[in-house]
């Protein structure tokens, strides 16, 4: 009887991953974006300037090419990836959509996830249900924007913190430190987020001063390139300004 209803949870939780999936897939590639050359949007135009020029520049006037941190960088080197991974034999937009579709899909089982660790599988599995079918989170991945994004970062983001929380592994500090740097890069504002955090677990205790130390190690260590960049450009430790 139990093992029936471990399948029966199984089946029900992968069912909601492929009809989450194939979803997604009708809709992004019914309305979404068909064509796009990043020109008119700011972090459309940080992508083409790494592809082109090999610079995160979001102004140029003629050759000369002016460094930019008015957008953290995180969103733009994902485009610029995919267009290598491209190698100019596939649809870029499409190949843009199909990795979006895929991380929403992630969304869903992390959301997921993260709901267990609150209330019954039952509960769960109708939460994430609702989550992966609500209009924003369907229609959202056909768009060449950074909400996916920033809404898959931010989902993994509370997933670790809640496995640090109660246990705390190598592994799940150096998951959690690794997200926490790269949702840095992705939205400038998380930082503050992410201050808070550590500011209330050291007065708390909930994570060991030694642990919190290696998180703050390694969320150096992944924003370091573009802080030292800025550095180099400007003069100062900065990320957006």
């Amino acid at each position: 009887m139990i093992k029936k209803n471990i399948n029966t949870k199984f089946y029900l939780l992968f069912g909601l991953i492929i009809i989450s999936f194939l979803l997604r897939l009708v809709i992004c590639y019914s309305t979404g974006d068909t064509t796009w050359d990043g020109e008119g949007v700011e972090w459309g135009i940080l992508a083409n300037s790494l592809t082109t020029y090999k610079s995160y520049s979001l102004w140029h006037f003629d050759d000369l090419l002016v460094p930019s941190v008015y957008m953290p960088p995180g969103y733009p080197l994902l485009l610029y990836l995919i267009e290598i991974i491209s190698f100019n034999k596939i649809n870029y937009v499409n190949l843009i959509i199909a990795f979006q579709i895929i991380l929403s899909t992630c969304s869903v089982y992390i959301f997921y996830q993260i709901n267990l660790k609150l209330f019954s599988q039952g509960v769960s599995l109708i939460s994430s249900l609702v989550f992966s079918i609500f209009p924003l989170n369907v229609y959202m991945p056909g768009q060449i924007s950074s909400i996916t994004l920033q809404v898959f970062l931010s989902l993994l983001f509370l997933l670790f913190l809640f496995l640090i929380i109660q246990k705390q592994t190598q592994k799940n500090i150096i998951f959690f430190s690794i997200v926490s740097g790269l949702l840095i890069l992705t939205r400038g504002e998380f930082i503050f987020i992410f201050t808070i955090i550590i500011l209330f677990n050291i007065f708390n205790k909930k994570i060991k001063l030694a642990n919190l130390a290696k998180i703050i190690i390694i969320v150096s260590l992944v924003i370091s390139p573009y802080v030292i960049r800025n550095y180099i450009h400007f003069n100062q430790i900065i990320l957006v300004k």
